[in-house]
């Protein structure tokens, strides 16, 4: 429930490189902020402010685009502008342990993202800004199919800010998009849109994955130029919220079917229709920019963090920060840096100290308090100790208070809440959290545990069921568990604090005209029927109250020692569990073992022993508790 451990991926481009030679003295490192970028450099503050200007253009274009006058960043980027070559390698991922040829990179990460820039070449921009489109996609625009997402990104990163007048011109194709396109069949449309992460035409190298990225470039510029942006909104509404084929959504959404669409297509790539357009900027030259220089331990600490977000220099960084720290044993961002390193080794006890230290040398850090948070869920669970929940709370009020747009820490503290029984306070940090980040399916899987919480079984139930589809093979396999969970609810009831209402919660829009598509089977607007019920009619239909259990449903795994069954369908199960002073056994009572939820296996057995087995129960007592459900594994 608490969510995945950070990840770490790397996204490169193959550029050709013009190398600066380098100067006899280390340059001083400076820090550019303008309204919502941070840029290091080493290259100068007027080449610095220049990099935080492209990207507050493009940051413009965005908005101007999908119509919005404010765009999330769910997790904080960081720009390291290089002023050559030479000192960019030190920074790139290796091949057979060379350092690869780049001008831009790349790097995302769970907690925060790099882009890296050569500033000693003509145009180091391209490739970066496709990745610099899926993150802000993940952050302003609800989940679609792969197609629209790498069509859009190769959109956006063809775009060219001319360097008079204010302008950027839109719409040119990819180098070799044009001969790729005409020069081979194209897709048919629900082909194309049937692609997934797990296809092969988008996983080999080839041809197929060349023409799957340049069409999908040409159906996005299509939905721009002939402005059907709003028809795609529903098409996405009824394909990723309501299941629809997408043949049948395609023509209630665009009113062709998908052989209309496949001409549509062909005639306005051999046409004459398709053009680039220009779109106007405000004067943002004159916009505040400040800037500071740097002192040497600081810049070191900034590169240091970049190292540990590549996985070929995690080991080289642990070492930059505790040299760091040797010089200058009160540096926060190394102390965080290296916390966070121990964290992903899972060396809790290492990490520890240094988020405290961090956390006291600059307090008004939020991500400091959320990895301490963090770091207190992930050492109960690797010593099977209670969680410290007000010690996490206290954390995550602290990082939300300083950074009000941090999706993370607002997902964890949902289930916290949820552990201490505040379902209403869990549903709306957990609304808050995929507010800031729509595609994050893990913040949509909390979010159905927080209706569960809540007794809303069938909104819930409408989640899982499209999280099951999903091709993300731990969401789809929660997916599945938690749909189990919500039948035994439905089957056998549940306390009655969950059987109560709570508003409809609107998921971002897929539109640009402010038109709000709601979460997976939730109406936006009260059915009349329903609500001129009478009082009478509603009451007979609510379901009796059931005994109230606040107890909440904890997990563990081990090993089915034995199962001991009575003659009136219930069970008492003996699982032995590992912890950090020795074996533990657990005594598991089942009311009636015929209506255990079982993941697994098809049928319960008073004949199990020595399996492996996964539990959501109850507590009763520090070695006894009531089973919800068990996994054979």
């Amino acid at each position: 429930m608490l969510g995945n451990k950070p990840f770490v991926a790397v996204v490169l481009a193959a550029l050709v490189l013009i190398a600066l030679p380098c100067r006899a003295k280390d340059p001083d490192w400076i820090e550019v902020h303008s309204q919502h970028f941070s840029v290091v450099s080493d290259a100068g503050d007027r080449r610095a402010r220049e990099v935080a200007l492209r990207f507050e253009q493009m940051y413009f274009v965005f908005g101007t685009l999908f119509s919005k006058q404010t765009v999330n960043t769910p997790v904080p980027l960081e720009i390291v502008a290089f002023r050559n070559t030479h000192e960019l390698r030190d920074f790139v991922p290796l091949w057979k342990g060379k350092p690869v040829q780049v001008a831009g990179l790349y790097q995302g990460g769970q907690d925060r993202n790099f882009i890296l820039l050569d500033l000693s070449v003509e145009d180091p921009y391209q490739v970066v800004f496709h990745e610099y489109a899926h993150l802000l996609l993940n952050g302003n625009y609800p989940p679609t199919q792969l197609w629209f997402d790498e069509g859009f990104a190769q959109y956006f990163s063809t775009i060219q800010v001319q360097v008079k007048g204010n302008q950027v011109q839109m719409g040119l194709a990819p180098q070799g998009a044009y001969e790729t396109l005409r020069g081979n069949p194209l897709f048919h449309t629900t082909d194309l849109f049937s692609v997934r992460h797990d296809s092969k035409v988008y996983n080999e190298n080839g041809d197929y994955r060349s023409l799957f990225y340049e069409q999908s470039w040409l159906y996005v510029h299509y939905l721009f130029d002939t402005k059907k942006m709003d028809q795609a909104a529903k098409y996405f509404s009824l394909t990723q919220s309501q299941q629809v084929p997408i043949a049948q959504a395609l023509q209630q959404a665009f009113g062709m079917d998908a052989a209309h669409f496949d001409r549509e297509i062909h005639d306005y790539l051999n046409g004459d229709r398709m053009y680039g357009y220009t779109i106007d900027l405000p004067e943002m030259e004159t916009m505040i920019y400040t800037s500071e220089k740097l002192r040497p331990l600081d810049s070191q600490a900034i590169l240091a963090d970049v190292h540990l977000h590549s996985p070929d220099y995690i080991e080289k960084s642990v070492d930059e920060f505790q040299q760091i720290l040797g010089a200058d044993p009160d540096n926060a961002v190394a102390h965080r840096g290296l916390g966070y390193a121990y964290l992903l080794q899972n060396q809790f006890s290492k990490a520890a100290p240094h988020f405290e230290r961090a956390a006291v040398l600059n307090s008004k850090d939020p991500r400091v308090h959320y990895y301490s948070a963090y770091l207190m869920h992930e050492q109960a669970e690797a010593s099977g100790t209670e969680e410290n929940w007000p010690g996490m709370l206290a954390h995550l009020q602290t990082a939300i208070r300083l950074d009000p747009q941090f999706p993370d820490a607002y997902n964890l503290l949902a289930s916290v809440q949820i552990e201490q029984g505040a379902t209403d306070a869990a549903l709306e940090s957990s609304k808050a959290a995929i507010g800031l980040s729509p595609r994050n399916l893990q913040f949509q899987t909390v979010f159905g545990q927080c209706l569960i919480a809540a007794g809303k079984w069938d909104d819930a139930e409408a989640i899982f069921q499209r999280l099951k589809l999903s091709d993300d093979p731990v969401i789809s396999a929660n997916a599945s568990k938690n749909l189990e969970l919500i039948e035994q609810y439905k089957t056998h009831g549940a306390p009655s604090h969950m059987v109560r209402d709570y508003p409809v919660y609107k998921e971002k829009e897929w539109g640009t005209n402010g038109t709000q598509m709601t979460q997976a089977g939730f109406k936006t607007t009260e059915n009349p029927a329903e609500t001129s019920a009478s009082p009478s009619a509603a009451s007979a239909q609510k379901p009796a109250p059931v005994k109230i259990d606040k107890r909440p449903i904890r997990f563990l795994k081990g090993t089915l020692v034995n199962v001991d069954c009575a003659r009136d369908s219930s069970a008492l199960l003996h699982v032995a569990v590992h912890t950090s002073t020795g074996q533990k056994v657990w005594s598991m009572s089942i009311a009636d073992r015929d209506k255990l939820v079982l993941v697994g296996t098809d049928s319960f057995s008073c004949e199990w022993n020595g399996q492996k087995v996964a539990v959501n129960y109850r507590e009763a007592s520090s070695d006894k508790g009531d089973l919800v459900s068990l996994e054979i594994q």
